[in-house]
């Protein structure tokens, strides 16, 4: 809870500082707030409405707006590590209940674990480690040494 008070904080000043009354900034990621059916928050609804409406899609289980929010938290836009690191952790449990249920491939849950490790090392976050290490496992048994998701990985781990 400590890391979602901190989150909707962060959050809200950094809208409001890049996006609030800039329409070039809201422009520029429209097709993500739309898919976050946020692109209300820019009349009038407020920072408390964006900070809400993330927090629901943190924890809910629609992948679309958690892809969408996980773009959104990258460098070029909001460049915030708590926030995605939230967002890869509720992004591992869907990829790999889409797996279970036939929709989605192992390559993609290897991908979630390793984009989970990159954003626990983004945090100086030991817990990088194991996750590095399942994606390097996972993706030289299914793509070979050669690949580079493998190559990759292998990196990451080593970094």
């Amino acid at each position: 809870e400590r890391h979602l008070l901190c989150l909707s904080l962060d959050f809200a000043k950094h809208f409001k500082d890049h996006f609030a009354g800039n329409e070039q900034g809201v422009l520029r990621y429209k097709e993500h707030f739309d898919k976050l059916g946020m692109s209300g928050a820019q009349k009038g609804r407020g920072i408390s409405s964006i900070t809400i409406g993330v927090l629901e899609i943190i924890r809910g289980d629609n992948l679309v707006k958690l892809r969408a929010l996980e773009a959104l938290s990258e460098k070029q836009c909001f460049d915030d590590h708590v926030l995605m690191l939230m967002v890869r952790k509720s992004i591992l449990p869907l990829v790999e209940r889409r797996h279970i249920e036939g929709e989605a491939g192992e390559v993609e849950v290897m991908d979630a674990l390793h984009s989970l490790g990159r954003a626990y090392m983004h945090m100086d976050d030991l817990q990088a480690i194991p996750c590095f290490e399942k994606a390097r496992a996972g993706f030289k048994r299914l793509l070979g040494e050669d690949h580079a998701k493998y190559v990759e990985a292998a990196y990451s781990l080593a970094g």
